[in-house]
């Protein structure tokens, strides 16, 4: 997982405040309420809906109804404003697949929305900027309404690497053939990660493309340090820079400040540095 982290979230926050019409005379605390409503922020949601728990506990199903419409209408207008605003390129549940939005005349296409509190559940928070996450069909479906512990608007795996959990296996067997019983793992499966891990199927999902981290794997015990630098003084010569470089010499970016930009960065960056590779 990687985190929703543009330097503009809270102008963003601000102009949808402003578009987002939850105007509704028979829930007149939907409007009162809107700001802290709508951007409330990831660890503020569960107050919010204890909070407001006793404006609709009596008429659940009629309240659900009105959500599930202002959802409908809001974002089938704004969807794609929120979605290019963002600069959401990358599902940040998985990093696996691009989620980019695209606003031609002819075609528009945006990432999914997933409900990180679902809505069928929780009904208030269907627009919730920070309950709306940007994310590719795989993630938003295989997730459902289970829960996750872990909010890319909140955090991220930063602190938690993908490894190769036999090096050797994967330098001398590669990813294919009865010897090649090595896997893709995460450093740590217990809480808070092991939800994330485990309803979105990431582990499993990851161990499909082992072909690509062999590859990486390569790449790390060859470039060794005089190599590497050789190529960085070619490239340094075409004016190119740091990120560019890293980017041409290990086919993505693996800067954490870049994960966004293209999917598999996250696991790039974690197995170069499992094999101490120092870019």
């Amino acid at each position: 997982m990687i985190k929703i982290n543009n330097p503009r979230i809270a102008e963003i926050a601000e102009e949808y405040l402003n578009k987002i019409d939850i105007s509704i005379e028979t829930f007149l605390f939907l409007n009162q309420n809107k700001r802290e409503i709508l951007l409330s922020k990831p660890n503020q949601l569960m107050s919010l809906i204890d909070k407001f728990s006793m404006n609709y506990n009596n008429n659940f199903d009629d309240f659900k109804k009105i959500m599930y419409k202002l959802y409908s209408n809001n974002i089938n207008i704004h969807g794609h404003w929120l979605t290019n605003s963002l600069g959401i390129n990358v599902c940040p549940y998985c990093n696996l697949n691009f989620t980019h939005t695209i606003t031609k005349k002819r075609k528009k296409i945006r990432p999914e929305f997933d409900h990180f509190y679902p809505k069928s559940v929780y009904p208030l928070l269907s627009l919730s900027l920070y309950n709306l996450i940007p994310s590719c069909p795989v993630c938003n479906h295989t997730k459902g309404v289970e829960t996750l512990m872990i909010n890319p608007y909140h955090d991220d795996f930063s602190q938690n690497p993908f490894e190769i959990d036999h090096p050797m296996k994967a330098i001398f067997y590669g990813s294919k053939g009865e010897h090649a019983n090595w896997s893709i793992k995460f450093a740590n499966r217990e809480d808070p990660y092991k939800s994330n891990i485990e309803v979105l199927g990431l582990e499993d999902r990851y161990n499909e493309v082992k072909d690509y981290a062999e590859e990486i794997v390569f790449k790390a015990i060859t470039y060794n340090d005089g190599y590497y630098e050789s190529l960085k003084q070619t490239f340094n010569k075409m004016s190119l820079t740091k990120s560019e470089m890293d980017r041409i010499i290990f086919g993505n970016f693996v800067s954490p400040e870049e994960f966004s930009k293209r999917p598999l960065s996250k696991l790039t960056h974690d197995i170069l540095e499992q094999f101490d590779v120092k870019f």
